[in-house]
């Protein structure tokens, strides 16, 4: 059980630091996943956009769905939104489920 946890957490965590990096600069930080999950030949292309997309994807569109629908300064403040809902369900998988 602790395994499963500690990956929740891990995956929160993750997305938490991909969404800070796009609250701060979106094109930037965009072009990183779309170069991670560009089409490749070979297997070991294929298994990096499964380990990537649950990591890093759910920030991704998330931010560009923001990006696209709003402008800048509202998609910012979504965007703090999105990372404080992450922040506060990192603390609570934390206090319920005791420190790691």
């Amino acid at each position: 059980m602790d395994y499963v946890i500690f990956a929740i957490i891990f995956f929160l965590v993750t997305n938490l630091l991909y969404g800070a990096f796009f609250l701060i600069a979106y094109r930037g930080i965009s072009n990183l996943y779309e170069w991670i999950s560009e089409e490749q030949i070979g297997i070991i292309f294929n298994i990096g956009m499964v380990v990537f997309f649950p990591l890093l994807g759910l920030s991704y569109h998330t931010a560009t769905f923001l990006y696209e629908k709003f402008n800048w300064f509202f998609a910012r403040l979504l965007v703090l939104f999105y990372l404080i809902i992450h922040i506060a369900l990192i603390l609570v998988m934390i206090n319920v489920f005791g420190s790691l």
